[in-house]
């Protein structure tokens, strides 16, 4: 059979195989020509018919035999959701729904038995839909535990009913082969009926297999297997079972009969005697298996509903009946997990594993509750053996992938993530998860790419929106990075992280009232984050709070007393009040604990400058800048000091540097005017000031330096405009005010 994963079947691409059978291959699928937003949501299994070979004369009669089956329509039954024939590979194919919980082959392997209330449930089930299929003219021909799927409530869902009749009937190959050659009758399944095996199915033949099955979840083997363990003659007599009535007993035997004449009438009819038959059972309380398996649907049904407590009792009871129930004890295991009474549930996994140390489940409920405790190694490596024991699963790479990344091994992270979404890729937490392995390496375009087919997958996903938000705001554009975060906190209203990262964005917009009332959320909702405190701190000084703004920036110390920026913001507040001991000591703290951070030398060296204290202050601009070349404030601060000893060419020379470092600093242009003005060049002074108040056209500073120039140039007119826009944004600075009243006195006498 041709590899066809990725390849488009009739416009579904096949994501990855998830089984074969003896009609085919089975594929997970998406719609790869619909919608998006389609494409996203529907994954679906597509069942390529590889026995099925027709010539090309017999495929409109095929398309109409499927056009037919896709209209049988049963609770029961797994229903076609599309099929056809596709012309670029030369292959039938039916498409199903994408049942994720597996078959019960899957759930009860071989040797497995079950209470006869249970066996009972599913013969009705699956009796029905075979009855269904049988009056619309439709044979199974094919029933076994595989084919029995498991929906979402438990229920049953039979798939694979009338493809058999249709490989009998449409094979090119048919005519050339035996009865019971292969492609055209299945074989080697214990369940077959005598007259199916010789070619000549019927709809007892369903029957047959339907008793088969529920003999063998009764007995542990199937029938064919126990009367020759008995030395008797297949199909001549079933061994006695004791536990079960003569009635149950007699019921099974019929069905099992090997002339198709002396079964029931249907398939129905034998399950309605099986259900008499357990239903007459003399014993009033069940049996301790039937007890066990109904404390297991009821514990499976009030964890459904996160009603923890109701589910561990159950689980509780099926383990004191059974004490060696593996999948209670997992499910056991995941309650304890939600009541967050973790190393019972570490207990409980432990002993899953040495019921059944081959069985992926546990080690990846185990993983997952190391993983949330940041038991990084050990999450390792119970992944790793999941995958060793099922390498198909992409949820055990994704997160195997972020085990790697917070050990600090993105590279190993990058492989299992690509290799999750290689075998899903649908699966949103996977790009998330990359997501952030590319944000750890420094590739924010991709990261913002995986972040988005994230969201695309899964709009809900707020960590994602998160996630994005940041590196939009890393790469300045605010607007985006707003809106990511409202929408991370619509999502999620007690992310307190994501509170404070919309108020630093909204500060950086100066919508200084929102970001304050993000960070006293923040605060509120994690009183003892210092990054929150820090960043309110620092919104109430520009809003001229300074004592609330000094507590907060206090605050942030307390809590962070090993980070040197607190340190280093409530410095710059002691500086501003004129508290140049306190600043001095903060300043000595932040080098104390970052003696490589250029930009705390850079502000002791203007607090020495400011206190006079030239030599030192020369010294800790010298370390700034052999610390960081391109430390902009470094020269800004030294170039102030030179101006003020009078070498204004060593101050021109830094402010030179400045600007071409960073253009857009402002005051880099505005100091650098002041010193043409100081040096007579009037033009090039009037040149950066302008440039200043472009880069920053809210400053009255600014428009003051610029209207002296333009007084000291003869043109008032031009100086009354810059005052007035001064006014405008510092309306009780008694500078701007004389210097307005000077000018426009300056300009009535000019008139007069």
């Amino acid at each position: 059979m041709q590899e066809l994963i990725g390849a488009e079947i009739n416009g579904y691409r096949l994501v990855r195989l998830l089984g074969r059978g003896s009609l085919g291959q089975v594929y997970l699928a998406s719609n790869a020509t619909g919608s998006q937003e389609k494409a996203s949501s529907a994954l679906v299994a597509c069942k390529i018919l590889s026995t099925l070979t027709p010539r090309e004369e017999q495929l409109p009669s095929l398309l109409a035999a499927l056009q037919e089956l896709s209209t049988l329509q049963h609770e029961h039954l797994l229903p076609l959701l599309a099929y056809g024939y596709d012309q670029n590979h030369g292959l039938p194919f039916v498409v199903m729904p994408y049942v994720t919980a597996g078959s019960l082959g899957a759930r009860y392997p071989r040797g497995t038995r079950l209470p006869l209330l249970t066996v009972v449930r599913y013969a009705t089930e699956l009796a029905s839909a075979l009855q269904a299929a049988h009056e619309a003219g439709w044979l199974h021909a094919n029933l076994k535990p595989e084919n029995v799927l498991l929906g979402d409530n438990e229920q049953l869902l039979l798939s694979e009913v009338g493809l058999w009749s249709l490989v009998r009937r449409f094979s090119s190959r048919t005519a050339s082969m035996s009865a019971g050659a292969s492609g055209a009758i299945p074989t080697g399944s214990p369940y077959q009926a005598p007259e199916l095996m010789a070619g000549q199915p019927t709809l007892a033949s369903d029957q047959y297999a339907l008793a088969a099955l529920c003999y063998e979840w009764l007995a542990g083997v199937p029938p064919l297997a126990a009367s020759e363990s008995t030395g008797t003659a297949p199909h001549e007599r079933l061994p006695h079972l004791p536990e079960l009535s003569a009635a149950v007993e007699a019921a099974l035997a019929q069905a099992l009969a090997p002339d198709p004449a002396q079964r029931f009438p249907s398939v129905q009819a034998f399950a309605e005697a099986l259900s008499r038959a357990a239903a007459a059972l003399e014993v009033a309380v069940p049996q301790e298996r039937e007890l066990v398996e109904l404390w297991l649907q009821q514990g499976n049904e009030h964890y459904r509903h996160g009603r923890w407590q109701e589910a561990l009792t159950a689980f509780n009871e099926v383990l004191r009946r059974d004490s060696h129930n593996v999948y209670a004890y997992n499910r056991r295991g995941q309650v304890y997990c939600e009541l967050g009474r973790y190393q019972e549930a570490l207990a409980d996994f432990n002993a899953a594993i040495r019921l059944a140390p081959n069985d992926p489940t546990a080690y990846h409920h185990r993983g997952f509750l190391a993983l949330q405790q940041d038991r990084l190694e050990e999450a390792l490596e119970d992944y790793t053996t999941v995958l060793r024991l099922e390498p198909g699963r992409a949820v055990s790479y994704n997160n195997r992938g972020r085990i790697y990344l917070e050990l600090g091994r993105p590279r190993e992270a990058l492989a299992d993530l690509n290799e999750a979404i290689r075998l899903d890729p649908h699966y949103a937490p996977a790009y998330f998860n990359r997501g952030n392995v590319y944000e750890e390496l420094g590739e924010r375009e991709r990261a913002i790419s995986d972040y988005t087919e994230a969201l695309r997958l899964d709009p809900s996903h707020a960590p994602a929106y998160f996630h994005r938000g940041i590196l939009y705001q890393q790469q300045g554009d605010l607007e985006r990075a707003l809106a990511d975060l409202d929408e991370a906190l619509r999502l999620d209203a007690t992310d307190a992280t994501a509170y404070l990262v919309r108020g630093e964005v909204r500060a950086a917009l100066e919508q200084l009232e929102q970001a304050r009332a993000d960070f006293d959320k923040a605060i509120e909702l994690d009183p003892q984050n210092p990054e929150a405190y820090l960043q309110r701190g620092l919104v109430l000084r520009r809003q001229g709070e300074t004592a609330r703004a000094l507590a907060d920036l206090s605050e942030a110390v307390r809590l962070a007393p090993a980070d040197p920026l607190a340190y280093r913001e409530r410095a710059s507040l002691y500086e501003e009040q004129g508290d140049f001991d306190r600043a001095l000591a903060d300043l000595e703290a932040a080098i104390r604990l970052a003696p490589a951070e250029a930009l705390s030398y850079a502000h002791r060296g203007n607090l020495h400058r400011q206190r006079g204290e030239i030599e030192e202050a020369l010294a800790d601009f010298e370390q700034a800048l052999r610390l960081d070349p391109h430390l902009v404030t470094a020269y800004l601060y030294r170039a102030l000091l030179y101006a003020e000893q009078g070498e204004l060419a060593a101050a021109l020379a830094d402010l030179t540097e400045a600007i071409r470092l960073a253009p857009e600093v402002a005051e880099a242009h505005y100091y650098r005017g002041l010193l043409y003005a100081d040096l007579g060049e009037l033009q090039a002074a009037l040149d950066d000031l302008s440039e200043a108040i472009r880069r920053r056209p809210e400053e009255a500073a600014f428009y003051r330096e610029r209207a002296r120039l333009y007084e000291l140039q003869g043109r008032p007119q031009y100086a009354l405009a810059d005052l007035e826009r001064a006014r405008r944004y510092a309306p009780e600075d008694e500078e701007i005010w004389q210097a307005w009243q000077r000018v426009r006195q300056l300009l009535r006498s000019d008139q007069r």
